[in-house]
């Protein structure tokens, strides 16, 4: 795997969840550019240790911390514009469907 063609997403979280699908999938690599458009999206929340990404055959998971709050974020491959986004609070699961564009907006509306 060469590093430059994740660098763009500036730090470990992409490097590490690409260690991580290998070693569990058995894979020599992962084809980035289903993961490219979310990965962009969710990329201005990428400040240091805030977010794990994991990646799975059909999808990728962001797990971030926005606003002192836990949210998951589900991109699957296959409704290439659509993101799920889940939260907790006051011990009730909280789902919200959006566009990649509209990630900001719905973690607002939390």
């Amino acid at each position: 795997m060469t590093q430059g063609r994740y660098q763009e997403f500036g730090n470990e979280a992409i490097f590490d969840a690409i260690r991580r699908y290998k070693a569990v999938n058995n894979k020599t690599d992962f084809d980035i550019t289903k993961a490219q458009p979310f990965l962009r999206a969710i990329n201005p929340f990428n400040s240091g240790r805030n977010m794990k990404i994991t990646l799975q055959e059909n999808a990728v998971k962001a797990r971030l911390n926005y606003k002192e709050i836990e949210y998951v974020l589900d991109f699957n491959f296959e409704e290439p514009d659509n993101v799920f986004i889940l939260t907790r609070k006051d011990g009730k699961l909280f789902v919200k469907n959006c566009s990649l564009e509209k990630i900001p907006e719905t973690l607002e509306l939390f």
